[in-house]
């Protein structure tokens, strides 16, 4: 399935939060250290992030190719 990027926003802080904070764990259990700064920061920090003109947050939409669609059957 091609992927399309997308811009993240406020709306999608709270997933954005979770997101960084399951792909630090591992990290963080590595260096014993619960502490490092995507574990600790709140949702209100990562929105004045979202919103500093200098920063852009990408994800990427799963798109459907052609192959995936259902076709159409002949009338």
């Amino acid at each position: 399935m091609p992927y399309e990027p997308m811009t993240l926003t406020t709306a999608d802080a709270g997933q954005l939060l979770t997101l960084q904070r399951a792909a630090y764990v591992t990290e963080a259990q590595a260096h014993r250290d619960l502490e490092l700064p995507p574990l600790t920061e709140t949702l209100d920090e990562l929105i004045t992030q979202l919103v500093q003109p200098a920063v852009t947050a990408l994800a990427s939409a799963t798109t459907p190719d052609a192959s995936s669609l259902p076709s159409a059957s002949p009338a």
